[in-house]
This record gives structure tokens, C-alpha cells and sequence, in this order.
């Protein structure tokens, strides 16, 4: 699970000038010879281990209110906090445009989100999926991260077209039980905020709020900066090991809502389908292999969950809920009710 560390060092930032965080705190202190490292080395756009947020937002003292930290930090961050690649935004020359290449290059942002733009009538719907933050430990900061995640998300297309305004609705993928921390946020948003049972991080805007050009639009800067992103990419993947591990990964962390085509795939990690089959026939596997054994991962942890077996094939990518069922029984040797029973 990696992060793009401008990020890292645009929360840090921020956070410290508004005195949120314990320096003095071993949390603190484990995050800041992360920084420290990137700035020696001066690593502006390596993709690092979210532990060092985790640790980061650790630091915070507990009675500092978990809405208050995500909003105050979200809105004060920049596009320009996510490096080469909010440079890049600001030199797209539509919104419509800004949303299809954070799609097409969200790999340098990090390697565990899948964002998607849909349209709905008047509505523009912008999703993020998150799923492995369901495995974080600490839920307090889960719930940080997450409200940083919303209002910064938002806090971008307000920079990009260069006006404040409030979205339609926002749904969060946690309940926000305490009725102080909703309306705080709600006020702050200027929308509705609801509970997204699908565990989705989703902003609906109205169509003629993002229906827009960027006044900063920048063609020379625009197609300098291409080449630059898609190297960059490069990088990342060769830095990150075998292709193998990055493809289980990439499913792994969108696995639930993800179009599990291989074009898709190699859209993601800025190659072609054929270089990438290439590359991991040399590893010795391909991806239907690869795509087999997530699946087989994460059924057992639906099953868990309770989940009835057509959500469970729907979530995994299956057409019809047969074709789960014998897959499932030439996985574990036995029918998923007998599993039920005896895992």
C-alpha cells in the first residue's frame, strides 16, 4: 500500500502549521524520519508506505475532533500538493479532462484507490474506492484520512475552476454517528452527507458546477508534463518489484468494484496489454492466474461478512452466480454451504 509522497509531506505541512500534531510523540517522531529522508534525498514524487501517514495522523493528541482535523487539513491542502501531477491538472483545459486523466494516471497518486466519473442526468458523480482501508487498525484515523480524502478531493476541482461552491451530496464510507461531527460537516460542505453502504467515498456535483474549462489551461506545459507523468509512472513500477505483485495489488485494492479487464490493467500501469502479458509470462504466471487467486483471497473474507452468494460473485467480478459456485468448488473442493459450515 503506497502513497504518493507529496502528499505525505502536503499533510505534514499543514498539520504543523496549524499545531495539530505531538512532536514530541513516538508517532510523530516515526513519521518524521520518513520526511527527513525524502527531503535528504530529496524524493518529491516516490511512492511511499502509508504506515508513515498512519503514523502521522497518530500523532494528533485524541482530544482534538476527528471532523475538525479532516476538514481543517483537506481544505488547506493544494492541487499543487500532489506534485508533477496537480501541475499537470492545471494545465488540462476541461474539468471533464481533469477527471479522465486522474483515472488514467490515479496509479502515481497511489496504488490502493480506483477513482470512476459517471454521469446521471444533471448529476456528475465522483467516486473513490478505498477498500483496504477497511483493514486499518485504528479507525480513529481510518476516519481522519477519509474526511481528508472528501474535502480535498473537493477542495481540488474548487482550485481547478477557480470558485467555491458546495456539491449536491457526499456519501462516506463510515457512519458518522455523532451528530455534531455531521452537521459541522455539512455546514462546512454545504451539502447532505450520508452513509455509503456500498463503501464508496463518492461527491455528486451538479452538472453546470464542473461542466467547465480551466482558466489555467496550458497546451505547452499540458504536453510537456505528459511524457514526464507516464516516465514517472515507469518508475514506479519498476520500483515497486515484480509485475506480479503490483497487478495483485492494483485488484486487490479495487476488488468489489472493479472492472477486472486486463485492458483496464494495463491502462492502470501505463503499458500495453501485450508488453504486460509479456512481462508476466516471464514471471512464470498471467493475469487470469493472477485475478484466480484474489478472488479466492477475498471470498473467504465475504463469506465472513455474511455476504449471500450472488453479492459475493457480483463483488468478484462473475457474470452469473453458477459460474462463482463452480469456481468456488474447484477452489476448496466443496460447495460453498459446506464451507459455510465448516470452513
Amino acid at each position: 500500500m503506497n502513497i504518493n509522497s507529496n502528499i505525505f509531506l502536503a499533510i505534514h505541512r499543514v498539520g504543523k502549521e496549524k499545531g495539530m500534531f505531538d512532536t514530541q510523540s513516538v508517532h510523530y517522531k516515526r513519521a518524521f524520519s520518513y520526511i527527513s529522508e525524502l527531503r535528504k534525498k530529496k524524493e518529491y514524487e516516490k511512492p511511499i508506505s502509508y504506515e508513515a501517514v498512519y503514523e502521522l495522523l497518530e500523532s494528533i493528541p485524541k482530544h482534538e475532533e476527528e471532523h475538525v482535523v479532516g476538514w481543517e487539513i483537506g481544505r488547506s491542502m493544494r492541487t499543487f500538493d500532489m506534485g508533477m501531477l496537480g501541475y499537470y491538472l492545471y494545465s488540462c483545459s476541461h474539468m471533464f479532462f481533469v477527471h479522465q486523466k486522474l483515472i488514467q494516471h490515479q496509479f502515481i497518486i497511489s496504488d490502493t484507490i480506483n477513482f470512476n466519473l459517471e454521469f446521471k442526468g444533471n448529476e456528475v458523480i465522483w467516486t473513490l474506492t478505498t477498500p483496504y482501508s477497511y483493514n486499518l487498525g485504528n479507525q480513529r484515523i481510518f476516519r481522519i484520512f477519509s474526511i481528508i480524502d472528501i474535502v480535498y478531493r473537493h477542495n481540488i476541482v474548487c482550485n481547478l475552476v477557480h470558485k467555491k461552491f458546495s456539491p449536491k451530496a457526499v456519501e462516506m464510507i463510515y457512519t458518522l454517528e455523532a451528530k455534531d461531527s455531521r452537521e459541522y460537516l455539512e455546514a462546512k460542505l454545504g451539502c447532505p452527507i450520508n452513509f455509503s453502504p456500498a463503501g464508496l467515498s463518492t461527491i455528486t456535483y451538479h452538472l453546470e458546477d464542473v461542466n467547465k474549462y480551466v482558466p489555467s489551461y496550458n497546451p505547452i506545459l499540458y504536453h510537456k508534463l505528459e511524457p514526464i507523468i507516464i516516465d514517472t509512472i515507469n518508475q514506479h513500477n519498476e520500483s515497486m518489484g515484480n509485475y506480479s505483485e503490483i497487478v495483485k495489488r492494483l485488484i486487490m485494492s479495487n476488488i468489489g468494484y472493479f472492472d477486472f479487464s486486463f485492458e483496464l490493467v494495463s491502462m492502470k500501469l501505463n503499458m500495453s496489454p501485450r508488453n504486460l502479458q509479456r512481462q508476466l509470462k516471464k514471471e512464470g504466471t498471467s493475469y487470469i492466474k493472477l485475478l484466480e487467486e484474489c478472488r479466492k483471497s477475498m471470498v473467504k473474507v465475504y463469506i465472513q461478512r455474511g455476504l449471500k452468494n450472488k453479492e459475493i460473485a457480483s463483488k468478484l467480478g462473475y457474470m452469473e452466480t453458477n459460474s462463482f459456485i463452480r469456481a468456488f468448488k474447484n477452489w476448496f473442493g466443496k460447495s460453498i454451504s459446506a464451507y459455510r459450515k465448516d470452513p
